[in-house]
């Protein structure tokens, strides 16, 4: 999951850098060596539209963010969540 975030956040390297939006990628370190199941192809579909997303709506200064990590309640799942934090009149809005 770590070299599917980070492939994806290397492709937006140019677009974060002109638009002046920073992106954080986050991958709990306990989920290394974790072998997944998963389409590889339609994640990374999923998190280059939403990390997309993020970046075209946002504002210079803000900032977009993909978390990675297991859920307390049930160890054996992932839990991914994506926001964006977007710069307002001095102060900062964050949609979930």
């Amino acid at each position: 999951m770590k070299e599917i975030c980070q492939g994806c956040a290397a492709l937006f390297r140019d677009k974060t850098a002109k638009r002046k939006v920073r992106l954080n990628i986050s991958v709990d370190a306990s989920i290394d060596g974790v072998e997944m199941i998963v389409d590889g192809r339609r994640i990374k579909q999923i998190l280059y539209n939403l990390i997309d997303n993020g970046i075209k709506y946002n504002k210079p200064g803000g900032t977009v963010s993909v978390t990675v990590e297991k859920l307390m309640e049930d160890p054996n799942q992932l839990q991914c969540r994506l926001w964006w934090k977007i710069p307002v009149s001095g102060s900062t809005r964050m949609i979930l």
